[in-house]
């Protein structure tokens, strides 16, 4: 099991300089791509890149895939939602217990009761919330007149999941000419193993008791000798491979596969118990009614009992 570090980052916009109005440092991706490197963020989602129409490109030893896709509600299986909701749930965990914990910052707005509303209806719950971190590790950006900071920038996952998380908690050294802080959460992979057993990829076994009639073992022999003939002279290890190929396709032709017998236990065992479990019944006495009715074991008391009746049991074979 290894740990999954991801990360949410408003950028702004990942325009080069020579494109863009505002003043930016040139390639914009890049600068990211070391950043993330250094932090070792293995997922990033980067908010507000402002790069038209979905494709993909590679800088340093991260891949951007930039695209915009709508869902009309979350899938059933782990769902993450990473980036700028621009909303603030605030911290009262009793009126919304399963959706944000203890630790968060400042109160709700509108925006923010939305997104409660939202994930209490999906089942989800803000990671930002649940682990207790100092107010300068929990705040994502800095109002500029109030100069206050406020979480708005969350990872959200499913409630189900919710013991998956190890942390998260901002980054703030993480620096890309932009007033949002990167926001990184850990998560705990688990890989399942299917406990199935693979099947058998081995060769069939062959119906080798064919080979006791003579004309299927005089025929045999006749077509490995006329098949052996036709191999060129090839090295070793080759020679032996295309050997042993037409000894084997060969003898499946003319034998073909063992068929699998399948045992009834109940037809293999039910000699033995009509004579153990029936007293008063001699061995000899049940030999001859077993061998005498083909579907049927039909076994009568010698002896009739106390009340004058001669009881009878049949089984099935």
């Amino acid at each position: 099991m290894r740990q999954l570090k991801i990360a949410s980052w408003n950028v702004r916009t990942l325009s080069d300089a020579s494109t863009s109005k505002r003043q930016a440092p040139e390639r914009r991706s890049a600068l990211v791509a070391a950043e993330l490197e250094r932090l070792n963020i293995d997922v990033a989602c980067l908010s507000e890149c402002r790069i038209p129409e979905e494709g993909e490109f590679t800088d340093g030893s991260y891949t951007f895939f930039h695209s915009g896709r709508s869902s009309d509600q979350p899938r059933q299986d782990r769902l993450l939602l990473l980036g700028d909701f621009n909303a603030r749930v605030g911290c009262d965990c009793e009126t919304w217990p399963e959706v944000i914990g203890q630790y968060g910052l400042g109160k709700e707005n509108n925006q923010g009761i939305t997104l409660l509303e939202l994930c209490t209806r999906f089942g989800l719950t803000i990671a930002n919330t649940l682990f207790s971190h100092p107010d300068i590790h929990r705040g994502t950006w800095k109002h500029p007149r109030s100069q206050r900071w406020h979480m708005i920038d969350y990872v959200i996952i499913r409630q189900h999941y919710r013991s998956d998380l190890v942390d998260a908690r901002v980054c703030r050294s993480a620096d890309c000419w932009t007033d949002h802080r990167l926001v990184c959460a850990r998560l705990k992979l688990r890989f399942h193993i299917s406990s199935q057993r693979k099947l058998n990829s081995g060769p069939r076994r062959l119906n080798i008791n064919r080979l006791k009639v003579p004309e299927v073992n005089s025929q045999l022999r006749e077509k490995i000798a006329a098949n052996v003939q036709d191999l060129d002279a090839e090295p070793l290890d080759d020679h032996w491979k295309s050997l042993k190929e037409t000894l084997y396709n060969t003898t499946k032709e003319t034998v073909g596969f063992q068929k699998r017998q399948h045992r009834d236990w109940f037809r293999t065992h039910l000699k033995i118990v009509s004579i153990t479990e029936l007293p008063g019944i001699t061995a000899k006495e049940s030999s001859a009614a077993y061998k005498t009715n083909g579907g049927w074991i039909e076994l009568v008391r010698s002896k009739p009992m106390q009340n004058g009746m001669t009881p009878r049991a049949s089984s099935r074979q």
